[in-house]
């Protein structure tokens, strides 16, 4: 084999990783139009998350079943790549949720949700 073509086969899974990155961020997007539109609409937040998690976390699996039909590549890859876009990427929406809370539902990280919901 060729040293050129050895070099192409290190980015042959460059496609894989690309898409499922790309439908990752489409997912953040989506997560945080969906809290800033919950809180437009004056939804409490403990709903407002609870609808932008569903929202987002359909995404994740839908990515991995795309890249895996587009560029066939074996199961075990999708499986050890999926948790590790999809669990850090998911603190990072749990954190943000959380650090958007005062300023966009004017409560507290640490209310009930049916306090919350009260106060609004």
């Amino acid at each position: 084999m060729s040293r050129s073509a050895s070099r192409l086969e290190d980015f042959r899974l460059l496609p894989f990783f690309v898409l499922v990155s790309m439908i990752a961020g489409i997912a953040i997007g989506m997560f945080f139009i969906v809290l800033l539109f919950s809180a437009w609409l004056r939804f409490p937040y403990a709903d407002a998350v609870a609808v932008a998690f569903n929202a987002t976390g359909r995404d994740f699996e839908i990515a991995i079943a795309i890249a895996i039909t587009a560029f066939s590549p074996t199961v075990a890859l999708a499986t050890v790549v999926g948790p590790l876009i999809e669990v850090p990427v998911m603190l990072f929406l749990v954190w943000s949720a959380r650090r958007l809370s005062p300023p966009l539902f004017r409560t507290r990280v640490g209310d009930s949700p049916t306090a919350a919901g009260a106060r609004a």
